[in-house]
């Protein structure tokens, strides 16, 4: 789908960032005063992305009240006070954001943040944002260090005036640079109830505990967040969790936004995996650093064989599904591995189910690690994922298929082969002499391994350039 100005996905990311800057958006304020647009542009982006025909999924609009959710709003505040009781009772130098997800033997770990976390055992606590496991609310009430602290609990509500003249503003805007007129009024209104919603809970929280320096990931959620800590002078680091390049809009800004923009609600600090990320994209923030990850990082280990990992999301599993059925009929000595995004190990038995007499494709969840499936095969198959970037350090030959975003890739496209169908993929992993194809030839470093002392390095000196050490020693 193109728009009446014929943008589509492939250039909608630089008419965005025109529109955003001749609108003058980051300047815009909403009635209480606070700048709106950086709280708001990464749902407006990706929104706009589907419409043009980019692979994502439009958000669910927030549940209409019922008396269910009106009995939960009740419960909600008390929530995020026990939240607030548990941060002010601990008064912790560092507060960690992670969000675990990966499966390390029987535990469930964050495996970007929990390991420097792991090195403060006794001045911090971590807010956990998805394994609800990890927060016992026995504990959390008692205030003891065994449990980590549940995230913002949020009440359903939306200042619909506000948010129909907002995205009057936008749609102007959207029609002069994309001839669309959306109508975001419902997503405006949502994004901004969540993070204002979390920009109250942390201007209490920070108000009563008041860390040096906020470290973890950031899932798109915490907008409200780093607009509190910037308020009060407090630092947050974020940790890179995914591939930050020019076309991911969390990540991603106009090269004439700096990070004097008072409308940014931005973290103060950047650290990658290496020093590959921090010049891939233009992300606004005071400082940036490598200090690399373990778990990612990899040395050359793939398999010269012709097995293949394929990289599957919700986005792309369907056609991902047909591509393996296809070649995994056409050489059934070919293993294929069809590896699923955590969004979708619950549907691993009804995906497993759609393989049925293809006894050479393998689905895996979180059971096999990436450097183990690098070893098994020689080939990486997919549409876009920052796995890929990993699996080329690793060895592997990365083949995209030009589907959807494919280009999201475009600073690796010189070390990848690009195919088309099931034939071509085929062609390309039984060609003779495929381990001298260009995945082969010399790269980058996309991780490297951690380095404790250039993190607690960075917490020492963002520390000293917020005057945090000063005050709060």
């Amino acid at each position: 789908m193109a728009s009446g100005r014929g943008v589509t996905i492939a250039d909608i990311t630089e008419v965005f960032f025109r529109m955003e800057t001749d609108a003058r958006l980051f300047s815009a304020k909403a009635a209480d005063g606070i700048y709106y647009w950086d709280m708001i542009r990464s749902e407006v982006y990706l929104s706009l992305h589907t419409l043009l025909g980019g692979p994502f999924t439009l958000p669910e609009p927030l549940p209409a009240p019922s008396w269910k959710s009106r009995a939960k709003d009740l419960v909600k505040p008390l929530v995020n006070m026990a939240s607030r009781r548990y941060m002010q009772a601990r008064s912790p130098k560092y507060i960690f954001i992670t969000a675990q997800r990966v499966r390390e033997g029987t535990r469930i770990v964050d495996n970007i943040t929990d390991p420097l976390y792991d090195l403060f055992p006794d001045d911090a606590v971590a807010v956990e944002l998805l394994n609800r496991s990890a927060v016992h609310l026995p504990s959390l009430l008692a205030c003891r260090k065994t449990t980590r602290i549940p995230p913002v609990a949020l009440r359903i509500g939306r200042d619909e005036q506000e948010a129909t003249k907002i995205a009057g503003r936008l749609d102007d805007a959207i029609d002069r640079h994309f001839g669309l007129r959306p109508g975001f009024t419902r997503l405006v209104g949502d994004s901004l109830s969540m993070h204002r919603a979390t920009l109250a809970h942390y201007r209490l929280a920070l108000r009563k505990c008041n860390p040096k320096v906020i470290v973890g990931v950031n899932n798109g959620s915490l907008k409200g967040m780093f607009l509190a800590a910037k308020e009060r002078g407090i630092p947050v680091v974020e940790l890179q969790h995914g591939a930050s390049t020019r076309h991911t809009i969390y990540w991603s800004y106009p090269t004439s936004i700096t990070a004097d923009e008072p409308g940014l609600s931005l973290p103060f600090a950047y650290l990658t995996y290496s020093e590959y990320w921090r010049r891939n994209t233009h992300f606004p923030v005071r400082l940036t650093r490598a200090i690399g990850n373990d778990s990612l990082f990899t040395e050359r280990v793939a398999s010269d064989g012709r097995d293949v990992l394929m990289v599957s999301s919700y986005m792309y599993r369907e056609a991902l599904a047909d591509l393996a059925r296809e070649i995994a009929a056409m050489d059934r000595s070919q293993l294929v591995y069809f590896k699923l995004h955590p969004h979708e190990f619950d549907r691993k038995e009804e995906i497993i189910a759609g393989f049925t007499g293809h006894a050479n494709i393998h689905v895996v969840c979180d059971e096999l690690a990436f450097p183990e499936l690098f070893r098994k095969c020689g080939y990486a198959v997919g549409v876009q994922s920052t796995v890929f970037y990993f699996a080329l350090q690793a060895g592997c030959r990365v083949c995209l298929l030009k589907r959807s975003n494919y280009f999201w890739h475009d600073d690796i496209l010189d070390h990848v082969e690009l195919f088309e169908d099931a034939q071509a993929l085929h062609d390309i992993t039984h060609r003779p002499g495929g381990e001298d194809s260009a995945s082969r030839v010399t790269l980058p470093e996309y991780a490297r391994r951690l380095d404790t002392r250039a993190f607690l390095s960075v917490l020492d000196d963002v520390q000293s350039m917020t005057g945090r050490a000063r005050t709060n020693s």
